[in-house]
């Protein structure tokens, strides 16, 4: 069972910032309000019914044969051309912020939920929590197997994960359309609720994604 406690908002986040930084084990991560603390458990418990270990979700994400990062990293050169003819400015800033610290009124929690993870490298927290298979959410290995190429390719580290949303710090993040753009329709193979309950178009999250230092991901 994972280690939980609650902190104010803005502490929390510090709190989980510095583990990161710090590369610590365990790591740190955001889970949300703490006044839905039973809903954390409860997807907890259910992502975990397969019975797997962290160990063996690790070893499924690493098998070079079952390529489980693959499908989401099939992005056609049309879309992508297709989106640098669509570009648009209509989002101009980058994302740069954090949600599962917040209300829904964008004020700091007066209780947020952290959580211990036994683990050095950010991308292995999915395999400890048991993150996903439900609804369009891919199982735990797609998780592990995606983060470590985006970790790999953008720096990018997971700091937060609830019942239903994943964010991350990003310290390389895309600095140009294409590399955004590519990235985007990755992100919406991941996470298709990001446009189709979100964004609306994959050219406004490209948008977010260019040179933006936070990403979050929402499954219905």
């Amino acid at each position: 069972m994972l280690q939980l406690s609650s902190h104010p908002g803005t502490t929390a986040l510090e709190q989980v910032l510095h583990s990161f930084e710090r590369r610590s084990n365990p790591r740190l991560i955001l889970m949300g309000d703490a006044k839905k603390k039973v809903y954390v458990q409860e997807a907890l418990e259910i992502s975990q019914d397969d019975g797997r270990s962290p160990e063996q979700v690790l070893a499924a994400a690493t098998d070079p044969a079952r390529d489980c990062a693959g499908p989401f990293l099939q992005v056609k050169d049309d879309d992508i051309a297709a989106g640098l003819g669509k570009w648009t400015t209509e989002l101009t800033q980058p994302s740069d912020g954090f949600m599962l610290n917040l209300d829904l009124n964008g004020r700091a929690l007066k209780n947020a939920l952290v959580a211990e993870i036994p683990c050095e490298e950010s991308w292995h927290i999915p395999a400890h929590v048991g993150f996903g298979n439900w609804n369009d959410c891919p199982p735990p290995e797609d998780h592990c197997a995606l983060w470590r190429v985006w970790e790999e390719r953008f720096d990018a580290h997971i700091i937060g994960i609830s019942h239903d949303v994943v964010e991350a710090v990003v310290l390389r993040p895309p600095t140009e359309r294409r590399a955004a753009l590519e990235l985007a329709h990755q992100q919406y193979l991941y996470c298709p609720d990001l446009v189709d309950q979100g964004m609306g178009e994959v050219e406004l999250l490209a948008a977010l994604l260019l040179e933006g230092r936070s990403w979050f991901f929402w499954w219905d």
